[in-house]
């Protein structure tokens, strides 16, 4: 399928502008799966008709990109519904002759305003990282669908383009007559073409979108136990939930299969074997290695997801030191 813009195309002509008596159409937006526009290795983020099977697009690809363990090509989907959903455009860039002829030069840009009614305020801080950074966004519709942009010859969907600089999350504090939210907003870049714009429809999709959840993150650190050579201790909180003093605890984490322990940082290093995973306390791990010659040791964790929809957990390595 060839899709083509000749927006201002010399000979162009004007387009069929009949449709069929039913078409797809994106309805009222509820939740955003933002990503890298391009991943690490230079590629950038996409789903490819060939990731289709049988014109569906398969469980196992859906968990696979959020859970992806490189975070570049890795799929971030906003936590909660979006309440209070206001797209507007931005004004038409026009020219005005002396003989009052107006001329448009360039349509406005998609400006899109959500408000999300129950994160924490630190949650907005998560968001922010990635305002200067070059990011796109596949929108779910309230039925499910999947909104985005093909490229000319149909062969891939890639998330509309942000504008740089556009994305930002704020925390708005609770009123007498209003409760504490955190607003979303951000303009879709002009390097999406608007003649592109395409939906999946939900029934295209294995899994129903809108009740996909995003990895939590935790923060490692050195626990306060005694390490020896063939055993560390290793405390798992995330520290922008909960409350001072009081952070939410990675609980329940014992199987060995979520932890690897390195010898150096990253994954270069050697793998160093892990034995057992004991919580001694909420978010308080007693791991068991084989001894190793290696005084510093990194220490990283994914909670796999079986499912989109389920709870998953993802930390940063921790260097950890051992005699």
């Amino acid at each position: 399928m060839a899709v083509k813009n000749f927006a201002c195309l010399c000979g162009g002509g004007i387009g069929n502008i009949g449709l069929p008596s039913c078409v797809e159409r994106p309805a009222l937006i509820v939740k955003d799966i933002f990503m890298n526009t391009y991943a690490a290795d230079g590629t950038r983020n996409s789903i490819k008709s060939t990731d289709l099977v049988g014109g569906v697009l398969p469980s196992a690809f859906l968990l696979g990109k959020f859970t992806e363990a490189d975070p570049t090509k890795r799929w971030y989907i906003t936590p909660d519904t979006y309440e209070e959903a206001e797209p507007t455009r931005t004004d038409r860039t026009t020219q005005e002759s002396a003989t009052g002829t107006i001329k448009t030069l360039r349509n406005g840009q998609i400006q899109r305003s959500f408000q999300l009614w129950d994160v924490p305020h630190s949650w907005a801080s998560k968001l922010n990282t990635a305002t200067c950074n070059e990011v796109s966004v596949f929108s779910v519709d309230e039925s499910g669908k999947l909104v985005g942009e093909t490229n000319k010859d149909g062969s891939e969907f890639f998330g509309l383009i942000i504008q740089k600089g556009t994305l930002n999350a704020e925390a708005f504090e609770a009123s007498p007559t209003v409760d504490a939210y955190t607003s979303i907003t951000y303009q879709i870049s002009r390097a999406s073409v608007e003649g592109s714009f395409l939906t999946l429809s939900a029934d295209q999709l294995e899994d129903d979108l809108r009740t996909a959840r995003s990895l939590i993150e935790v923060d490692l650190t050195q626990g306060s136990g005694a390490n020896t050579n063939t055993k560390i201790f290793v405390d798992a909180f995330n520290g922008t939930l909960g409350s001072f003093g009081n952070y939410h605890p990675l609980q329940g984490a014992v199987l060995i299969a979520d932890w690897k322990v390195f010898t150096s940082a990253g994954t270069l290093g050697a793998e160093i074997v892990i034995t057992n995973v004991t919580e001694n306390a909420a978010g308080q791990y007693e791991i068991d290695l084989t001894a190793d010659a290696a005084t510093e040791v990194f220490v990283s964790f994914v909670k796999v997801k079986t499912s989109i929809s389920d709870f998953g957990y993802v930390a940063d390595q921790v260097s950890i030191t051992k005699p």
